[in-house]
């Protein structure tokens, strides 16, 4: 993942493609490089950033931010009630963290 974030951070996009995909195949590097490829479609494929992310989020069950962009990629979907739903639940787990709380907002504005 380190040669990943080099290439990322040196606007080396072909490279750090490489780099993550190379880091799928990696057991102990799978769940961070699923949490950047679902950043990566985020915004061209959401039903395929939530894929990838809803793995991440397996692997890395306390971390609010995975689950904050789970909630953008259904919301992303066309699926409000949907994120409404799901973002309680992950608030109600880790009810302290900022980012849960704002898109459980936005969730529920665009839900109501």
């Amino acid at each position: 993942m380190d040669m990943f974030h080099r290439h990322r951070q040196a606007d080396e996009h072909d490279l750090a493609t490489m780099a993550l995909e190379c880091a799928l195949q990696i057991p102990e590097y799978r769940p961070e490089a699923l949490v950047w490829k679902g950043i990566e479609a985020l915004p061209q494929d959401p039903k395929l950033a939530f894929i990838y992310l809803l793995n991440a989020a397996h692997a890395f069950p306390l971390r609010a931010d995975i689950h904050a962009l789970l909630g953008r990629s259904i919301i992303a979907q066309g699926q409000p009630l949907l994120a409404n739903r799901y973002m309680s639940n992950a608030w109600q787990k880790l009810p302290a963290d900022a980012s849960l709380r704002m898109m459980l907002w936005q969730a529920r504005r665009l839900s109501g």
